[in-house]
């Protein structure tokens, strides 16, 4: 379909009041999302979430259905950005033409037909349908258990989580309370998952510290474990190198935490003695201009595939210095690609079976000619000469 440039800002404005829209990026060409959109409710009102991606920073604003039309618009037909949104019964793909209309396309959702999404979730861990009070204090479910069609990829991703903790639940002490501490915490909604599994399904005392540099976002977590109950769950607004904690922690979790700041809290980790990680890393910008592999220079000429694999150099050698550090570690997919191409999962269980001198770590950083963050400041305090040594202080 095509359709006039002006009257684009009133077409998106209806699309997106009507309820059912789900995400949407926005990107030049077929380049990294610029913008990702996504609803929310925000003091009882939904409003569409903006996130816009400078470099290796995002900043987020909120506004309404009615105002967000214009701003995509404006994009779309001045910055010549292609848009696609989600709704819950198809995708819309837009794009300005050299004439300069618009062309709308429309194709069918992915998301599978409501039979099949219910029958699925009698195998979810958190079911559909029945009240848990975490997720409606995040604005995921209503009170009666009901999922929100627009939160629904959240509420998948949730017992996708849950079904790690789950896996990694063996090897949490017997006995005592469980202690926990997430850094990047964000929204918390997987912190908030975390202490209402092992609550609620492995019924254990649980301590769970959240840490995040937003202060408003720690606001609003501790407001929403308050709504839930969850009184052992506290919040603090810091970055990860200033965090002051307890000694040790049985679980540390790393969300998405970006760049070298999953570096940061897979140090904070190997210092705490963790006894189980679970880091999710995100925006590997650190090695892509510093790779050097001579082998692969055809390739490292492209710039996507430098990020890609300045990305898995660095998750490599991450997760080779985990296992220096006596960690078994197994990297599984977090969430469906579908919705974020960040995907990977860095699960390390502490085992006991330190190996001081392994040299996986620095084989790698040699074929790729760089070491990340983790690398240099374990190497810089002895750490990765001795896999024994438990660093203090900051990197």
């Amino acid at each position: 379909m095509i359709i006039e440039a002006e009257a684009l800002a009133g077409e998106l404005s209806r699309l997106l009041s009507l309820g059912q829209f789900v995400s949407g990026s926005a990107s030049v060409g077929h380049g990294n999302p610029l913008w990702k959109l996504r609803p929310i409710t925000l003091r009882g009102k939904a409003v569409i979430q903006i996130e816009e991606r400078d470099g290796a920073t995002a900043a987020h604003r909120n506004c309404s259905p009615m105002d967000a039309g214009p701003r995509l618009a404006e994009r779309i037909v001045v910055s010549n950005w292609r848009t696609h949104l989600k709704f819950t019964d198809s995708t819309i793909s837009i794009r300005r033409e050299s004439s300069g209309r618009v062309r709308v396309s429309r194709s069918a959702a992915t998301r599978p037909a409501a039979q099949s999404l219910h029958n699925r979730a009698q195998n979810h861990i958190l079911p559909e349908g029945a009240p848990c009070p975490f997720l409606t204090a995040v604005g995921i479910m209503t009170p009666d258990g009901r999922v929100l069609a627009a939160h629904y990829h959240k509420f998948r991703q949730v017992n996708r989580f849950l079904e790690l903790i789950r896996d990694i639940a063996p090897h949490l002490p017997a006995e005592g309370p469980i202690s926990i501490v997430d850094f990047g915490a964000g929204r918390a909604v997987l912190t908030l998952a975390t202490y209402h599994y092992v609550s609620q399904h492995l019924n254990r005392n649980v301590r769970v510290i959240g840490v995040d540099v937003k202060q408003d976002q720690m606001e609003r977590a501790a407001v929403a474990a308050l709504a839930a109950g969850f009184t052992g769950a506290t919040f603090q607004t810091s970055n990860i190198r200033d965090f002051v904690g307890p000694p040790a922690a049985d679980l540390v979790l790393s969300l998405h935490a970006c760049d070298t700041a999953t570096d940061e809290a897979l140090l904070k980790a190997i210092q705490m003695n963790a006894r189980v990680i679970l880091a999710a890393p995100c925006c590997q910008h650190e090695l892509r201009s510093r790779i050097q592999a001579p082998q692969l220079a055809p390739m490292l000429r492209h710039g996507l595939f430098r990020e890609r694999l300045a990305a898995l150099a660095t998750d490599g050698i991450r997760t080779a210095l985990l296992e220096a550090f006596g960690y078994q570690v197994k990297v599984v997919e977090f969430v469906e690609a579908e919705h974020t191409s960040r995907n990977i999962l860095l699960r390390a269980v502490l085992t006991g079976e330190v190996r001081p001198h392994t040299q996986d770590w620095r084989s790698l950083c040699d074929f790729w000619g760089a070491e990340p963050a983790l690398a240099r400041w374990l190497r810089a305090a002895g750490g990765g000469q001795d896999g024994k040594t438990i660093l203090g202080g900051r990197p």
